[in-house]
Formats: structure tokens, sequence, C-alpha cells
């Protein structure tokens, strides 16, 4: 990353709550191909990439719109940044098989 380019960690999660059942391959590389875009979105005007971890809980009604998931504490990951986005088009798409930027 560029040093035009901030990098913040948001973690709250409480003690003894970091255990998660993931494939850490996998979650290595979405966050690497997330932060990848991120720099590349930001590489003319910089800005800031914030890496978010926090524990949340899922009442019996959230768990309602998530019918893979049953009610209990979770751990929610957010990458966000300040870059341009993407245009209305890419989002159309963006969920396609074989399509590409």
């Amino acid at each position: 990353m560029p040093t035009t380019i901030e990098i913040r960690r948001n973690i709250k999660i409480p003690p003894g709550r970091d255990l998660i059942l993931a494939d850490t391959t996998q979650i290595h590389q979405v966050i690497m191909n997330l932060c990848a875009n991120a720099g590349h979105a930001m590489r003319e005007k910089g800005g800031v990439l914030e890496l978010s971890l926090q524990d949340v809980s899922l009442d019996s009604d959230a768990a309602a719109f998530h019918p893979d998931l049953a009610p209990g504490h979770y751990l929610k990951m957010s990458v966000s940044d300040t870059g341009h986005g993407m245009d209305r088009m890419t989002m159309d798409r963006i969920l396609d098989p074989f399509f590409t930027t």
C-alpha cells in the first residue's frame, strides 16, 4: 500500500470470542483481495482503508433473515475504504459468473 493510504484496525471482540470455524487460507485470500481492490481504488488520491471485526449477537428474529445461521454469537468482519467505488454497470454485474473488471 502506498503511504497515502491510512490503514485503520477496528477490533471490538471480547476475550474468549476470537475462535471461528473457517478456512484460514480462504479468509486470508478474501481479505487480501478486498485490500488490493481498495488500494487500487485509492491509488491516485489516497484515503483510508478500515478493517473491522466485531462481536454480534443474532436473535431469532434476526436469524430469520439469514436462514443458514442459527441464533447466537458471531464475529462480523468488515472492510471499507474511501475509494471511488463502482459504477452502476459494474455493480449490476458483480455477481455474474466469469464477470471481471
